[in-house]
């Protein structure tokens, strides 16, 4: 849980766009260039990749019902041009 706390306050400060970009590009760190397996290990990859599809999950189903009645509200709309 304190992972999760953490993450979260690294939003509320901003940093998550310098997490992203220390995760994908090799960094000069004082004398030498480090790479992101060597600044991240994996189990913090693998945290991340379970809390992105967490939230992914969360935001898609959440607005599922919403989207449903969008499609079937395209879809009438669709039916009833093509019947014109």
């Amino acid at each position: 849980m304190s992972r999760v706390v953490n993450f979260l306050e690294m939003a509320e400060r901003g940093e998550l766009e310098s997490l992203r970009q220390s995760c994908l590009y090799v960094d000069w760190s004082d004398t030498a260039l480090t790479t992101p397996a060597e600044t991240h290990g994996k189990d913090e990859a693998a945290f991340y990749v379970a809390l992105a599809g967490e939230l992914l999950a969360q935001s898609v189903f959440e607005n599922l019902p919403s989207l449903y009645d969008e499609l079937n509200h395209f879809e009438a709309k669709f039916v009833q041009d093509k019947v014109q």
